[in-house]
C-alpha cells in the first residue's frame, strides 16, 4: 500500500473518531484491506497478460512453420562456422593419399613363342 494512500485512510479513520461511527471506521479499514486485494489481482491480471501475448506468439509461429514443411530452405539462424563444401584442395588430402595410379599389369607365370606367320604369294 503506498503512503498517500495510507494517509488517505488515516484521515478518514479521524474523520469519524468516537464510539457512533465504530462500524464505519471498520468498514473504511475492511475496504482499503480490499483495495489492496485488487492491486495485487490487478498486477497478476497484468502478468497473465503480458504471458498470454507470448504464448500466443510462439503458437502463431508454429502454426506458420507447420505450413511451410515443404519449403527447401530452413527459416531458422545459420550455425556460426559451417564447414566448407565441395572436395578439399591439395593432393595430399586424405589419410595415406599419394595420387591413385592404375595397378601394374601382373607379369605371366609362362612366356608361349609362336613361330611368325609364312608369306603368302600375292602379298608383299
Amino acid at each position: 500500500m503506498t503512503a498517500e494512500r495510507q494517509e488517505r485512510i488515516a484521515r478518514a479513520l479521524a474523520d469519524y473518531a468516537g464510539p457512533a461511527h465504530a462500524a464505519l471506521r471498520m468498514l473504511i479499514v475492511e475496504l482499503a484491506t480490499d483495495a489492496e486485494g485488487v492491486e495485487a489481482r490487478d498486477a497478476l491480471i497484468a502478468t497473465l497478460t503480458s504471458r498470454l501475448g507470448l504464448l500466443e506468439a510462439a503458437v502463431e509461429e508454429v502454426r506458420q512453420a507447420g505450413k511451410r514443411q515443404a519449403g527447401p530452405f530452413s527459416k531458422r539462424a545459420p550455425k556460426p562456422d559451417p564447414k566448407t563444401s565441395g572436395r578439399k584442395p591439395g593432393e595430399g588430402y586424405g589419410p595415406g593419399h599419394t595420387g591413385r595410379c592404375r595397378p601394374a599389369a601382373p607379369m605371366p607365370s609362362c612366356v608361349a613363342n609362336f613361330p611368325a606367320p609364312a608369306r603368302t604369294a600375292g602379298v608383299s
